[in-house]
């Protein structure tokens, strides 16, 4: 068995590595939810409904930007949700390159249908986690996107997404 050195640190106590398998848990959770609900969605799917619905159309670099995901992935998720009816794709009026994704009545109605799972969600995992401690998580998170932020060399380190 080798050696470690006194700067070897678990992986496990690692930031990456716990909001890596936190993240994972919380989109594992979300999608059994969503499934045991009778919904046929992803975390994704649910995410870009939200997206459209506080703002609609969006162009598709924005939603993927917005939901930090790459351009292949994004396409294929806003395909499952055209073949799903959920969201409709449109060319941009100004520039024929780019397209606008428009919530439909449909994706409005599933959105709406879900929101019960997903409050269960955010319950269950704020369970036994004071209001407090919830701040302290906030003002943590945002700290670390505004360092990460800088790392990638962006100077605008936004205000804080909207709080669940």
């Amino acid at each position: 068995m080798q050696e470690t050195t006194s700067s070897f640190v678990p992986i496990q106590e690692t930031v990456a590595f716990r909001m890596y398998r936190t993240s994972r848990l919380i989109r594992h959770l979300h999608y059994i939810t969503f499934q045991q609900s009778g919904f046929d969605l992803t975390p994704e799917q649910w995410f870009i409904l939200n997206k459209l619905a506080v703002k609609s159309p969006q162009s598709q670099t924005e939603l993927g930007d917005s939901i930090m995901d790459d351009r292949p992935n994004m396409t294929r998720i806003l395909l499952t949700m055209e073949k799903k009816k959920l969201i409709v794709r449109r060319a941009d009026r100004t520039d024929k390159r780019k397209s606008e994704v428009h919530l439909t009545d449909e994706g409005r109605h599933v959105l709406e249908a879900c929101l019960p799972s997903a409050v269960h969600v955010r319950d269950r995992l704020r369970h036994s986690i004071g209001e407090e401690d919830m701040q302290a998580f906030w003002r943590v998170m945002d700290a670390l996107d505004r360092n990460m932020q800088t790392m990638f060399g962006e100077e605008d380190a936004s205000s804080p997404s909207s709080r669940e």
